[in-house]
Formats: C-alpha cells, structure tokens, sequence
C-alpha cells in the first residue's frame, strides 16, 4: 500500500472524521451539484444532508420507525440535523438530535425552525438521556464510524423503550456480526438489506469530487477537502467489502 493509500485509509476509522466538514454551516455549490448529479429525483433536498441518504430512504426510515405524532425520536449522529428534521416534519415526532460535533449542534439548533426538536453534544457510548426516554431512534451513516459498537447498543438499548425500534443507515462490512451484538443487548433483529445502488451512487460522488479537485480547492476548506479526497481515493478497495444497509431492529420487552 503507498502512501497515499494508507494516508487516505487512516481516516476511515475516526468517528471525528467530519469535524471539519461539520463546522461549516452553510452549503457549498459545488458540492452540491456533485450530489444532485450523482443522485438525481433521489437527492433529499429539503433534508440538506451531507452524506449518502437518499430521498427513499429517508421514507423508509420514517414508516419503520412507527412512530406517531407527539413520540420523541432520537437522532444519534445527527450532524447538522437536516435528515432527523426531514422525518420529524413527516412523523409529528419530538426530536432530539445528538451528536459529537458542537458547531454541527450549534447550527442545528438554529435552522430547525418551527420543528419540536433539541439538539445537544453527546456520543453514541454517552447520550446523556435519562434511561428508557425515547420512542424511537434512528441514525443516518454514522454507526459504522463508531469503533466500540457494543456500547454503543448498550447504551442505545438504555435509552429506548421496551418495544420501540431503532432504524439506522450503515455500511456493514461482513467481519462484524452485528446481530449477536444487537441480541446480547436486548435488541431483536427485524431486517436488514442493502439500499437501492448505493454503490453506484456514492462512487459516482467520489468521481465527481475528484474530477472537480481543483476547483474544490479554491471553494471548500483544507481540513474538509482532505476528507472527501481521502474518502473517494479509498472508495474503490473500500466500498466492494462493506455494503451499506438499512437495519431494523426492536428492542425487546
């Protein structure tokens, strides 16, 4: 492997990866005409998000869920919020978002607008919730960065009630067994599958931002322009061995 590679590889496995792109609030152009034109009618746009959510998705997550208006819903790595506030608006549900990220939170709680929802600094090992407080949970590409994901469902598990579900978006690569995982922590494993061309969707993404590097240099920051370059220059050995799913599971009474 050269250096390049394992430079690029050195931030998959950092759960702050996004930090610097996290800290900037507002959109860049140019970013995202990437994403439109990678993904087309199934680009979320209401829920401004930055990662690989797709507008089928997010209305999956919103009917597995099963929540119903007036229910509190946790986002655990919400970012800057928008895809927890997209379901939120469809569900009628209470939101609270967390994340590691205090200027993500910041700017969270800033656009969310007439939404019943709170954003507050937190992590998956330590929410800071009051045990059995939320009806749901969800999570959009975030689990997958996590390095110890069995306290993270301990502590997801702590903080959901008996019956209620946790919906999530991740990569899954086949080494880790997340079904016992989730069973040891009182979680019951409803379905999982691959989304709809993820693949394609994403290496298309990381196409683009190659393809636009230069002027991608002159618009977006350095700290977040190593990520995304970082990402797409290890997509191609990464992406085959770690498909991205939709996980359901119910925590178990």
């Amino acid at each position: 492997m050269g250096d390049g590679q394992a430079a690029a590889n050195s931030f998959i496995w950092r759960e702050d990866r996004y930090r610097d792109i996290l800290r900037t609030p507002q959109k860049n152009d140019l970013l995202v005409k990437i994403w439109r034109e990678a993904y087309g009618d199934e680009y979320p746009e209401e829920a401004d998000p930055f990662g690989f959510v797709t507008c089928s998705d997010l209305n999956t997550v919103c009917a597995e869920l099963k929540i119903k208006p007036g229910d509190t819903l946790l986002d655990i790595g919400c970012g800057r919020g928008g895809p927890g506030l997209w379901v939120a608006r469809r569900t009628g549900a209470s939101l609270i978002g967390i994340d590691i990220v205090p200027e993500a939170i910041a700017h969270a709680n800033e656009s969310k607008g007439e939404v019943e929802a709170r954003f507050a600094v937190g992590s998956f090992i330590n929410t800071h919730l009051p045990s059995i407080s939320v009806h749901a949970i969800m999570s959009i590409d975030a689990f997958w960065m996590v390095l110890d994901k069995a306290a993270a469902l301990k502590e997801m598990a702590r903080v959901i009630q008996p019956g209620k579900r946790f919906v999530m978006t991740t990569w899954m690569p086949p080494y880790i067994a997340l079904e016992p995982m989730m069973t040891a922590e009182g979680f019951r494993l409803v379905s999982s599958r691959e989304t709809e061309r993820w693949k394609d969707r994403q290496m298309a993404v990381y196409k683009g931002v190659l393809r636009h590097r230069k002027e991608l240099e002159a618009c977006v920051d350095a700290g977040s322009l190593k990520v995304l370059l970082a990402e797409a220059q290890a997509a191609k050995e990464q992406l085959p061995t770690s498909p991205r799913f939709l996980i359901v599971a119910e925590k178990q009474g």
